[in-house]
């Protein structure tokens, strides 16, 4: 791995480390607001599959930049001691400093990823990725030097059948890289990614009907159908990441087993696609 893409590595490691002590603490500041405000555990609102209107508006209601107010108003309304809102009202500008330095790694990162063949010649152009998840992928698995194969990735990410961490044992795979590709899938399933998400959704009605008809290998829940869907789109996503990669640095390539020998044909699909891509942009920009 080149220093640049080593320095860009030890940023993108501490702007996630900023970024998790900040939400970790305001989850639990908002926690204790919410119960003092509304007697309700807003952990267990967070968990429950279907909400109520009342309840959906609660949880808008106590989004970061509300919370400040909160406090304030539980102060006034003698909900809350004074020294416990100034220790609130301290917390708040430690995380303030956090929150500044968060941003300042954010810009570090972005500084070296938006030079990078990788996102110029790909990341740009796919929905749901950004500089700081390419700087991410770029740090767990770079231009896929030690790659032979795409499920060389995916066994590294944990997304083989039965993958399961125990603490204190070796997995086989990186739990935290595994976590980063399951965040990055919701990406795509948020942002709608026109490349990925399809994959979701025909793999998620696919397993629904698997549940429906009590095939074999059915999924047992809901939870476990959406899992096999992610699963898939990432997976599908890691493909085109080999494929892209490795073209940029030309360097030799291996077919995954379905296409070498089971015949299917998407390998070259993300080339194809990425040069329509391309191409729209291109339009756009002369409008």
């Amino acid at each position: 791995m080149k220093m640049q893409l080593e320095l860009g590595s030890i940023a993108t490691g501490r702007f996630y480390e900023f970024q998790q002590v900040r939400i970790g603490a305001m989850n639990r500041i908002r926690n204790i607001v919410f119960r003092k405000c509304t007697g309700l555990d807003y952990r267990e609102l967070q968990e429950k599959t279907k909400l109520t209107k009342e309840e959906k508006q609660y949880l808008k209601d106590y989004e970061d930049k509300k919370l400040k107010d909160k406090i304030s108003e539980l102060e006034r309304e003698k909900k809350i001691s004074t020294d416990d809102y100034k220790y609130m009202k301290k917390m708040f500008e430690l995380l303030d400093d956090v929150y500044k330095k968060e941003g300042e790694c954010k810009k570090l990162v972005e500084t070296f990823v938006v030079k990078e063949p990788v996102w110029t010649g790909f990341g740009e152009y796919v929905k749901g990725m950004g500089p700081l998840t390419t700087a991410m992928l770029l740090y767990y698995f770079g231009y896929c030097e030690k790659a032979k194969y795409a499920s060389s990735l995916w066994k590294f990410a944990g997304l083989y059948p039965g993958a399961k961490f125990v603490k204190g044992e070796s997995g086989g795979f990186n739990p935290k890289c595994r976590m980063f590709m399951w965040r990055l899938g919701d990406s795509f399933i948020k942002q709608r990614s026109p490349r990925y998400r399809p994959i979701y959704d025909t793999e998620k009605a696919r397993q629904l009907k698997l549940m429906e008809e009590k095939t074999d290998n059915a999924p047992t829940r809901l939870g476990h159908a959406d899992s096999r869907a992610r699963r898939k789109m990432i997976k599908a996503f890691l493909v085109d990441y080999y494929r892209i990669t490795k073209t940029l640095t030309d360097q030799e390539q291996n077919k995954p087993y379905v296409i070498e020998k089971l015949g299917h044909t998407h390998f070259d699909d993300v080339l194809v696609w990425l040069e329509a891509e391309k191409k729209k942009s291109v339009s756009e920009l002369k409008k």
